[in-house]
This record gives structure tokens, C-alpha cells and sequence, in this order.
């Protein structure tokens, strides 16, 4: 793996960029025709119960006082002046907001002369989350901020992290990484803490006390700590598509070949104690309450199960075209991303299609605490309700096919003692 620090993006790629030619350069002048007089030089970057603003002047020099305005999304008339700095200074962190509401932000700026020159809004939602995106053509590894409307850093441009997952009691992320063919570990904000050799890798899950990991060239099975330290390997006999972990030393695989392998640590090592059969491609497997579904890519179908792979004869189609994950929708029912056909399908715990927005090229689909975070052709997104209405988002690329979030506090426990809404 090339060897390096977290290269933190610039989010504001675009901010100041204005107008190239000699006339009319300055972001500020109503004529530019790039921001029209009002640009967007402030990024108001969501995280959890703050929201940290950065700017900068667009080349426009002679600022003697920059003040910074927020308003609730929506409100159009009323503005606080949250603070005044000096011009020297260029990033501030909003600690007066709260979770899950909307802010909109704006810089003031006086020039020396006394004129004011205004920046456009720019939202933010603070929330208690951490989203990782795995790109499986080139796009690397990507944290966004909590409302998945900025980046924040990036790891590995030009790689393919085929899969990724969230070790949320210790706070890190681990990812596959096909082309180097290497697992890897993170820390929360994208400091690479583990790397080892895994040809071929293609898939990783983690439970309470360990982590899976998978090669789809090699079809090789491992068990590690969540520290990194190898339990026990096991050959499954063909290619590896996805690993999926329900309960702690126990994973399920689905496999090219048409088949569903369950293993579990049995005595320092992996053992097969079920094999599925009746698949053609089974690709992505979710738990939902308590019925596990299988998305066949190569029948086109989604399969109920319960707990212990056992049929319970509910198969579905619905128009699946080419399906690619699956996840559960926190009620018994199921998401599944099919970018080849229905975009994004929504069904209930029998396999009844429900109504859901109509969104193209999903390929991937994350449900987290009461929120679906959908990646493909769009970018990422961040969805809530019953119909997927959109919250907020970012165009990244080339192909965004996972998301995992992170949290700062645990998920609300339901008075059964369970986490209140299942995550992926």
C-alpha cells in the first residue's frame, strides 16, 4: 500500500474559483458570471453537536472585518451575527446548535472602505454520525462530514475499496482493498492503524469481537481480532462476494458460486456448520428483525430466511433488474439497491413492495439509527421516512458502493434492552 498521511481535501474546491477572464474576475461583482455576485466561499462543515465553518476571500483583498450569520433553513427574513473576527482569522466552530436541525451560514465582509460584500448560504446539519464511503473504481476512501454535504478527507485515490465496515465500540473502520489486495484498518478520522497482505480482497464484516475478511480470487476466509491478529483462515471453495455477520463468531458468505456458507470459531478454528444452496448469485444478505433476506444478483430475486438459514418459502422479484445490497429498513422490511433497474426498492417483511421514492442508479444502501444513506451514480445520499425523502447529499464518484457510519454515543436501547434500530 503507498504510504502517506490522510490527504484532507480541499472542500472548497470550488470556492473563489469565479471567472477566469480579465474582466469581471472578482467573485463579488454581479457580473461574474460564476457566482453571479454572491459566492460561495464559506463551507459550513456538519459533525456532531457543532458545525465547523471555513472560508476564504476569493482573492479579494482590503477585508478589514468578516462577520458570520446563521439563520434556520427556511427562515428567510431573520439572522443572527453569531461572530466578529479579524480577517486573519479564516475557520470557526459553531457550538450553539443542535443535532439534527438545519443551519444556513453566510459571511459578512467589510472592506476598509466601508462597503459590505455578502457570501452566499451554505447549509449544515449537525449529527452525531461518521460517514465512511468505499469506492470500488478509483475513488478511494472518503469521510464526509455527519449531513453528507462536504468531504472531509480522503485515502487512496486511484484504488478499489470493494467493501468497508464499522468496529463501533473501538471506533474504527475496516476496509478491502482489491487492487493492492490488502485489509486495512482506520481510526474514526482516517489515521491507517493496521494493514496485512489479503490477495483478491473483497469483502469484510465485523461483530462485537472480531472481524471477517474475504477473497474473491482466492475464496480464502479469515478471522482476526479486532486488534488485527490472525484467529484462523479457512478455503470456501470458490470466489467470495460479500461477508455478513448477525451474531458475534458467526458469518455468512454468499459466494459466485450460487451458494451460502455459514461459519463459525469453533475451537481456534472456522468451521462450515450450514451450506445454503438453491442461489444462482447471491450477493448482499441483511438481517431484519428477525428473518435474514439473501439478494440473489443472478436470479434477480430476494429471499426470506430465518435466523438459521432455513427457507420460509417468501421469494421475490419485483422488476429486480440488477440487483447489487441489501438493508434492513428498521420496521421488519428491507431496502435493496438495484441501479440496473428499480433504482432503489423498498419491501415489507413479506416481501410486499412498499412505496419509496423514485431514485436511479443506487448501488448500494446503508440503514443507520432511522436513516438510509444510499450510494451510487448520485453519490451519496442521506434519506429518512418511509418514502426515502431526500435530506441531503454530495456528488462524489466514480462509484460510491458502500457506506458505513461511526458514532460518538451508542444507538438508544428499546425497553427490551435491543438497539432501538438495526444497522447495517
Amino acid at each position: 500500500m503507498k504510504s502517506g498521511a490522510i490527504a484532507v481535501l480541499v472542500t472548497l474546491a470550488a470556492l473563489g474559483a469565479g471567472c477566469q477572464t480579465r474582466d469581471h474576475s472578482n467573485p463579488f461583482d454581479p457580473a461574474n458570471p460564476g457566482s453571479h455576485g454572491t459566492p460561495l466561499l464559506l463551507a459550513a462543515n456538519a459533525a456532531d453537536r457543532q458545525v465547523d465553518l471555513v472560508w476564504d476571500f476569493g482573492g479579494v483583498v482590503g477585508i478589514r472585518r468578516v462577520g458570520i450569520r446563521r439563520r434556520l433553513a427556511g427562515d428567510a427574513t431573520d439572522s443572527t451575527l453569531v461572530q466578529n473576527l479579524d480577517p486573519i482569522i479564516r475557520s470557526f466552530t459553531d457550538l450553539a446548535v443542535q443535532n439534527g436541525q438545519t443551519y444556513q451560514y453566510r459571511l459578512d465582509l467589510e472592506e476598509r472602505s466601508g462597503a459590505m460584500l455578502q457570501t452566499a448560504w451554505d447549509a449544515a446539519t449537525p449529527w452525531d454520525a461518521m460517514p465512511w464511503v468505499a469506492d470500488g473504481n478509483g475513488g478511494g476512501l472518503t469521510l464526509l462530514t455527519a449531513d453528507a454535504r462536504h468531504v472531509v478527507s480522503s485515502y487512496g485515490s486511484g484504488l478499489w475499496f470493494l467493501d468497508v465496515a464499522a468496529d463501533s465500540v473501538n471506533q474504527r473502520i475496516w476496509a478491502t482493498e482489491y487492487l493492492e489486495g490488502e485489509l486495512l484498518q482506520f481510526s474514526a478520522v482516517g489515521e491507517k492503524l493496521f494493514e496485512a497482505p489479503l490477495p483478491g480482497a473483497r469483502a469484510v464484516a465485523v461483530d462485537s469481537t472480531g472481524v471477517w475478511a474475504g477473497s474473491f480470487d482466492s475464496g480464502l476466509i479469515e478471522r482476526r481480532t479486532l486488534g488485527g491478529t490472525l484467529i484462523a483462515a479457512e478455503s470456501a471453495g470458490g470466489y467470495v462476494e460479500g461477508l455478513f455477520s448477525f451474531r458475534s463468531g458467526e458469518v455468512w458468505a454468499a459466494m459466485l458460486d450460487g451458494n451460502v456458507l455459514i461459519y463459525e470459531v469453533l475451537a481456534g478454528r472456522l468451521a462450515l456448520v450450514a451450506q445454503l444452496d438453491g442461489f444462482q448469485r447471491p450477493v448482499a444478505i441483511a438481517k431484519s428483525g428477525e428473518r435474514v433476506f439473501v439478494l440473489d444478483r443472478g436470479a434477480r430475486t430476494i429471499t426470506a430466511l430465518d435466523a438459521r438459514g432455513n427457507p420460509l418459502g417468501i421469494q421475490s422479484s419485483a422488476g429486480l433488474v440488477d440487483p447489487t445490497d441489501i438493508a434492513p429498513d428498521g420496521a421488519g422490511g428491507v431496502w435493496v439497491a438495484d441501479g440496473g433497474g428499480i433504482g432503489l426498492g423498498h419491501f415489507d417483511e413479506d416481501l410486499q413492495t412498499l412505496p419509496a421514492v423514485a431514485l436511479r442508479g443506487v448501488l448500494g444502501v446503508t440503514w443507520d439509527r432511522g436513516m438510509l444513506w444510499v450510494s451510487g451514480t448520485m453519490g451519496v445520499q442521506v434519506r429518512s421516512g418511509p418514502l426515502a425523502t431526500f435530506v441531503s447529499g454530495v456528488a462524489i464518484g466514480p462509484r460510491p458502493i458502500r457506506v458505513v457510519v461511526l458514532h460518538n454515543r451508542p444507538a438508544p436501547m428499546s425497553r427490551s434492552g435491543d438497539i432501538a434500530r438495526e444497522s447495517r
